[in-house]
């Protein structure tokens, strides 16, 4: 997500000690790709010269490092916020990073991994809603409960979309999004 914020332009736009203050005060805050660094010193101004000579300079030093960023945000992402691959991989294209660069850093999130980070997921949702009542109102035959293959009178059917739905948001396919809440209700009902 390269965000480009209207700045004051700088009245040095050639200068690379300039730039290179303004780069060192953008990562001072928080690690950023380099395309990241490239816009916002694009905005303050600078030439393009100018930013190129600083990147190169912070990424010699070792101040920059688009591996290094790409990996610590899938690592972030797997374990913290619990995105699917695909979600991943794409907001690290939103950011600027190169093909190559995600490729390598998707390196550490296995496709096999995804079910376990969904179902750790979809666990914690349970968990956090053991309160719940049982239904016995709700038809055991709606056509969420066929569609996802989950049928259970222990969770409301409203709880379990809500779940199925926020496995969809963070990018998890349909059969990796049933099979989670499947596999969490099994270990839900086995703890109960």
């Amino acid at each position: 997500m390269v965000r480009a914020k209207a700045r004051r332009q700088t009245e040095h736009p050639d200068s690379i000690d300039h730039a290179r203050e303004a780069a060192l005060q953008i990562l001072a805050r928080t690690p950023q790709p380099s395309s990241e660094i490239v816009a916002r010193l694009e905005a303050q101004g600078f030439t393009e010269g100018c930013i190129g000579e600083v990147i190169s300079r912070l990424a010699a030093v070792g101040l920059i490092d688009d591996d290094e960023y790409a990996a610590m945000f899938v690592r972030d992402r797997r374990d913290r916020t619990g995105r699917s691959r695909r979600a991943v991989a794409l907001e690290l294209g939103r950011r600027g990073l190169a093909h190559e660069v995600i490729d390598r850093a998707m390196e550490q999130y296995p496709p096999e991994q995804e079910l376990e980070v969904a179902l750790r997921f979809a666990t914690k949702r349970l968990s956090g809603k053991s309160g719940m009542t049982a239904r016995d109102d709700s038809p055991s035959d709606d056509e969420w409960s066929q569609r996802s293959g989950v049928n259970r009178r222990s969770r409301s059917d409203r709880e379990l979309q809500r779940i199925y739905a926020a496995l969809a948001r963070r990018g998890f396919s349909d059969a990796v999004s049933r099979s989670a809440v499947k596999m969490a209700l099994d270990d839900h009902d086995l703890t109960a």
